[in-house]
C-alpha cells in the first residue's frame, strides 16, 4: 500500500527533523501550480469570517449569515466522512464579520453587524460574557501577550482595546474616525503596535500607550484608499494591505512608502469586502480572493532595489469556487490554505492529497458554472416574491438565488469600471438587496428604493433595459415583472400597516378616571414596526395630551363615541415627530449574565449592512 504524505510529514515531525518537513512543504508548494481541495459544508448562509487557532492551527473557526459561530477539528475533518463540527451554543442577532482566538486558545470571541463582542468557552462550548459596542464590529484581534485584550475595529470610526475582565466594552479608545474601521491587527512581535484598515485614510500603525494619535500613515495622504484588510506577517516587520479597485500594497513597518504593489488579469476586487494574508514558511507568499472566484496567490520579490516594484503576475490561481471568493487564511504548520465567500462551504486547499477532498496538483479543465444575467435575477426574485432567507431551515445546498444577485453585481460594477465615480457601497445592486431584505423585516416602504443620486431608482439604473424609447420585449418585460414586484409589496406593506394600527390600539397607555388628581404611569413607548415609517409611539406626557385621553376615559359610557375618539387619538400620536428607537436590553431571570437577545427568536436588528456577503 503507498504510504500517504501526510503520514510521512508526521513521523518527520515526531522525529524531530522540522527542517526536512518544512523543506518538504516549501517545494510542494513552489512546484505545482495548483493544489488538492476540501469542502467542508456546515453553514447555511454566506461565511463571512474565517480563523486558525494560535498554537499549531489545528481547529478552523467559522461564522457567517446563519449567525452561528462553528468550530472545525481539521484532523477529523479530514479523516472522518461523517464528521460534524462544533456549534457554539450562543448565536448572535445579525451576520457575523469577524472572529479570533484568545492568546491561550481556550476562548473564541465573535462579533458582527449586531454589535456584540461575545466571548465563547472553547471547552464547554458555553457563552462566557458578552460584551456591546454602539455599532457594528468589522474586524478583531486578540493581544499575543494578554489573554483578556481585545481589539475591535467598528463602523461608527472607532477601534477600542476591550478588556474582558470589565463589565464594559467601551473601555480605551484607541482611534476615532468619522467613517468605519475595516479590520485591525496586533503586531505579532512588538504587542503595542496595532495596523488598522480605514474605509477612506487606507492603513495606518498605532501605538496603545498613545491612543487617538497615529505612529505612522502608509500610502499617500488624502487619496481615497478605501483599505479593507491590514495584516502583519510573522516577523512583524512588513504590513499587506488589501485596497477596494486598487492592487494589493507591501509596505515595511516603518516607511510610509509601498515597496511592492501585485496585480494580475482577471483579479478584481470591487464589490464585497475581503481579506488577505501571508502564506508560506517564511511568508513568502501573499494570497487574497477575487470577484473573478479565483484564490490569487503572489511571490515577493526576492530583493527591494530601493524602489517600488510591479508584480503583474499571480504566482497561482487556484479554481474552484462558484461565487465572489472573500476570506482567506493560511495555516503554515500544515501548510494548509482556506478560503470562503459567498457560498455556503469553507475550502480546504492542501499541496498532498487530502483523504476525503479531491482536485489536483496540476490545474483542472473544469468548465465554470453559468453565470446568471441582470434579467434572470430579476426573473428569480419575482418568482420566489424577494430576496427571503430562512436560515431556520437548515438547508446547506447552493442557493441559486445568491449566486445570481452577486453575479448581477460583477457585472453592474464590469459596466462602470471605467467610472471613478461609480462606488460599490451606493451601487443599486447594494440597494436592491437591502430592499428586499429589509422587506423581509417590514421595516422600510417599498416606495424607498432609490438611486445613488437620491432620486427613485430607474429601470435603466437597476441595468435592466436601456435609455432608449426602442426597447425590446424582453427588456419590456423585465419591467412589467418588476413594476408587479412593486405593487405586491407595496399591497402587502398597505395590510401590515393596517393589522399594526388594530393590534396597537390596545397597548396604548391607559389613564384612571376614579381620582383626577391620580398621576399617570408612564409605559415604556412601544417601537412601531410599521413599513411606511419606522415611528416611536410615546406614553402621554404633556397636560394638553394628559386631558385629551382622560376625557376620552370619562366617556366611555358610550361606547362607540369612545371608540372613535381614541381612534383619533391614536392617529394624532402616530403622526407625531418620529423619536429616535430605545435600546432594548435583557437580562435572565436568575442573575446570570445576559445575552442581550442571543436567540434570533426573540428581536432582530433591520440594519442589514452591505459589508455582509449575503448582503453585499
Amino acid at each position: 500500500m503507498e504510504r500517504h504524505p501526510t503520514i510521512y510529514l508526521k513521523n518527520l515531525q515526531i522525529s524531530g527533523n522540522t527542517r526536512a518537513s518544512c523543506l518538504f512543504h516549501r517545494k510542494r508548494l513552489e512546484d505545482f501550480e495548483s493544489m488538492y481541495v476540501q469542502n467542508l459544508n456546515a453553514h447555511y448562509g454566506c461565511i463571512n469570517a474565517l480563523e486558525f487557532s494560535n498554537e499549531d492551527g489545528n481547529f478552523l473557526a467559522s461564522g457567517g449569515d446563519d449567525k452561528r459561530v462553528v468550530l472545525w477539528n481539521l484532523t477529523l475533518a479530514m479523516l472522518k466522512p461523517n464528521y460534524q463540527p462544533v456549534v457554539m451554543h450562543a448565536t448572535h442577532l445579525s451576520n457575523i464579520f469577524c472572529l479570533t482566538f484568545n492568546m491561550t486558545d481556550d476562548k473564541l470571541i465573535s462579533s458582527g453587524n449586531d454589535g456584540q463582542v461575545i466571548l465563547h468557552d472553547l471547552h464547554t462550548n458555553n457563552l462566557v460574557d458578552v460584551f456591546m459596542c454602539d455599532n457594528s464590529v468589522y474586524g478583531l484581534s486578540s493581544s499575543p501577550s494578554n489573554e483578556h485584550l481585545v481589539a475591535a475595529a467598528c463602523e461608527d470610526g472607532t477601534v477600542h482595546i476591550i478588556d474582558t475582565r470589565l463589565t464594559k466594552a467601551d473601555g480605551l479608545c484607541l482611534a476615532r474616525r468619522s467613517s468605519a474601521f475595516h479590520s485591525v491587527m496586533f503586531s505579532p512581535v512588538d504587542h503595542h503596535l496595532i495596523a488598522t484598515s480605514h474605509s477612506r485614510d487606507g492603513m495606518a500603525l498605532w501605538d496603545i500607550r498613545s491612543p487617538k494619535k497615529e505612529v505612522l500613515h502608509y500610502g499617500q495622504r488624502g487619496s481615497k484608499q478605501r483599505a479593507m484588510s491590514a495584516r502583519f506577517n510573522k516577523t512583524g516587520n512588513q504590513l499587506l494591505c488589501l485596497r477596494r479597485r486598487q492592487c494589493l500594497a507591501l509596505y515595511n513597518i516603518s516607511d510610509s512608502k509601498s515597496i511592492a504593489e501585485f496585480d494580475c488579469d482577471g483579479y478584481s476586487n470591487y464589490c464585497t469586502m475581503k481579506s488577505c494574508c501571508f502564506a508560506g514558511d517564511k511568508d513568502q507568499y501573499i494570497v487574497s480572493g477575487s470577484d473573478d472566484f479565483g484564490v490569487y496567490m503572489w511571490k515577493l520579490p526576492g530583493e527591494y532595489e530601493g524602489k517600488r516594484q510591479h508584480v503583474g503576475n499571480a504566482f497561482k490561481v487556484l479554481r474552484g469556487h462558484r461565487s465572489i471568493v472573500n476570506q482567506v487564511r493560511f495555516n503554515r504548520h500544515s501548510n494548509l490554505l482556506v478560503s470562503c465567500g459567498v457560498e455556503k462551504m469553507v475550502k480546504l486547499w492542501s499541496t498532498e492529497r487530502l483523504p476525503m477532498g479531491g482536485g489536483d496538483v496540476f490545474p483542472s479543465c473544469e468548465k465554470p458554472r453559468k453565470r446568471y444575467s441582470h434579467n434572470e435575477y430579476i426573473q428569480l426574485i419575482f418568482e420566489s416574491s424577494g430576496m427571503v432567507h430562512d436560515y431556520h431551515a437548515e438547508d446547506m445546498e447552493e442557493d441559486p438565488k445568491m449566486l445570481a444577485f452577486f453575479d448581477s453585481l460583477v457585472q453592474h460594477e464590469a459596466d462602470d469600471r471605467t467610472s471613478d465615480s461609480s462606488n460599490c457601497d451606493s451601487s443599486v445592486a447594494i440597494q436592491l438587496n437591502d430592499y428586499f431584505s429589509t422587506h423581509e423585516e417590514n421595516t422600510t416602504n417599498s416606495e424607498s428604493l432609490t438611486s445613488d443620486d437620491g432620486g427613485p431608482a430607474s429601470l435603466d439604473t437597476l441595468g435592466i433595459g436601456d435609455a432608449t424609447t426602442n426597447k425590446s420585449a424582453a427588456q419590456k418585460a423585465s419591467q412589467k415583472k418588476l413594476r408587479r414586484l412593486r405593487e405586491k409589496v407595496k399591497e402587502d406593506s398597505d395590510w401590515r400597516v393596517q393589522d399594526f394600527e388594530e393590534k396597537s390600539s390596545s397597548e396604548l397607555p391607559r389613564t384612571s378616571c376614579s381620582n383626577s388628581d391620580e398621576k399617570l404611569e408612564d409605559d415604556q413607548p412601544t417601537t412601531s414596526t410599521s413599513v411606511s415609517s419606522a415611528k416611536v409611539i410615546s406614553p402621554v406626557k404633556t397636560k394638553r395630551r394628559r386631558k385629551e385621553r382622560e376625557s376620552v376615559k370619562a366617556c366611555s359610557s358610550d361606547t362607540s363615541d369612545s371608540e372613535n375618539e381614541a381612534a383619533r387619538t391614536r392617529q394624532r400620536n402616530a403622526h407625531r415627530r418620529v423619536r429616535r428607537p430605545f435600546r432594548i436590553s435583557q437580562s435572565s431571570d436568575n442573575g446570570s449574565p445576559s445575552t442581550s437577545g442571543l436567540c434570533s427568536s426573540t428581536f432582530s436588528f433591520n440594519n442589514i449592512d452591505p459589508h455582509s456577503n449575503g448582503q453585499s
